[in-house]
């Protein structure tokens, strides 16, 4: 029972000190994945229902809102089925296509996943097909698994983009509640989001110093009234969760900002805390 512990983790005679339990039961917010529901969620409300039953805890239930999590998937990938593959592997190996079989739930072979991304497919009378050909695809996104080789390892996203970039991506990418695929180019436009940001302030030279558009000047009304609605929309947001709209409000006041010649301090200072 960690949640207990937590609040008070070095009294040797009872989970809590009992006015600390008061204070802070129940938990506020308990994210979690829907896969866990048994042996995370039940497994906590019994056991708190129990100490409850015995007057150990103060509450009948330990989590004052439940909100479980999207699953990642993989990147989106384009599949032939093995007709198709059949029919079509001499035409695949001319373009240097690969296809890499994908096993079904009983063993055989379900379909081939194609090496082709989606600048390579286009839609031709409703159906989406290899470019200049008409090898008809189907696109989907499977869980990630080592099976699958689909499995994005973040230490080499942090490597090449950086932490921060991870972080806002996976927030970017749709409401926390959906199941979303990855998308390498997704991680890509938010890094150059936050590349855009660093060059509002920053002049990146040989040394790095304040750029010059950033003054202390009174901000325009359009400027001022941008950044309130800016702030109101992120409070808002991030109050419910709603991660991926809080950034669209952040990029599209930064938009804003880069049409200026001049950029108040006064404002850049709040918009960097709302990004952080």
């Amino acid at each position: 029972m960690y949640y207990l512990r937590y609040i008070d983790p070095r009294k040797p005679q009872a989970f809590a000190d009992a006015g600390k339990l008061n204070h802070w039961l129940p938990v506020d917010l308990y994210v979690g994945g829907a896969e866990h529901a048994v042996l995370h969620l039940l497994y906590s409300r019994f056991w708190h229902k129990v100490l409850f039953d015995r007057g150990y805890v103060n509450c009948p239930e330990p989590f004052h809102k439940l909100v479980n999590q999207g699953m990642i998937l993989g990147e989106y990938e384009y599949h032939v089925s093995p007709k198709v593959y059949e029919a079509k592997k001499e035409k695949l190996a001319e373009l240097r296509i690969i296809a890499t079989p994908r096993k079904g739930d009983e063993g055989g072979v379900e379909s081939y996943a194609l090496s082709v991304g989606e600048d390579m497919v286009e839609k031709v009378k409703g159906k989406t097909v290899v470019k200049g050909t008409d090898i008809e695809v189907t696109g989907k996104a499977e869980k990630m698994s080592k099976s699958r080789g689909n499995v994005i390892n973040p230490d080499d996203v942090v490597k090449e983009y950086g932490s921060d970039s991870l972080r806002l991506y996976e927030m970017f990418m749709g409401p926390l509640e959906a199941t979303k695929p990855w998308n390498m180019k997704g991680v890509e436009g938010v890094y150059r989001f936050l590349g855009r940001v660093w060059r509002l302030m920053i002049d990146d030279g040989d040394a790095v110093k304040l750029n010059a558009t950033v003054q202390d000047v009174v901000p325009d009304k359009d400027t001022l009234r941008e950044l309130h609605r800016c702030i109101k929309k992120v409070t808002e947001d991030t109050d419910g969760m709603r991660f991926n709209t809080a950034i669209s409000a952040m990029m599209e006041f930064s938009n804003h900002l880069t049409k200026q010649e001049v950029r108040p301090r006064s404002v850049l200072t709040p918009f960097v805390l709302l990004l952080a």
